[in-house]
């Protein structure tokens, strides 16, 4: 096996610290009237993932509001997560969200976290499924350039 590397797909509340939750949930107070308002957060959630652990994320909402899923596909190791703010994002495992978890659910494998490992060496693109019923799936497919 070559380099691999965990991420999570989770809701982000879980990984960020609460005050930087609140300073992202302001965008509702600030573009209550805007038609993006929702895009709007989805990008300071975002942004803040990536300040919060130093590395590339991505967060959406679910369009479904609060739901609990689990993920398939090669590389899974832990497939169910919730979203409990309607939300779901996808970023690295860090030593920082393990002690995060640890201090703020008292364990470091806190269930509401799927997580999959992703080798970097023999795959460039890891397709992940997200499954929203029964019958609907939806498929992500992580990309990676240049190894990193």
């Amino acid at each position: 096996m070559g380099i691999s590397i965990k991420y999570v797909v989770t809701d982000p509340c879980y990984i960020l610290d609460n005050d930087v939750w609140s300073k992202c949930c302001e965008v509702f107070d600030k573009y209550k009237d805007d038609e993006f308002m929702y895009q709007r957060f989805d990008e300071a959630v975002s942004k803040a993932l990536v300040e919060y652990t130093g590395y590339p994320a991505f967060a959406c909402g679910t369009g479904f509001g609060d739901w609990s899923n689990q993920l398939s596909g090669i590389g899974v190791i832990k497939p169910d997560f919730f979203a409990d703010a309607g939300m779901v994002c996808v970023c690295r495992l860090t030593s920082k969200m393990l002690q995060h978890w640890k201090e703020e659910y008292g364990t470091q494998d806190f269930s509401g976290i799927a997580i999959f490992l992703v080798d970097l060496i023999n795959r460039a693109i890891e397709t992940i499924i997200f499954r929203l019923s029964e019958n609907i799936t939806s498929k992500v497919s992580l990309h990676f350039i240049n190894n990193a």
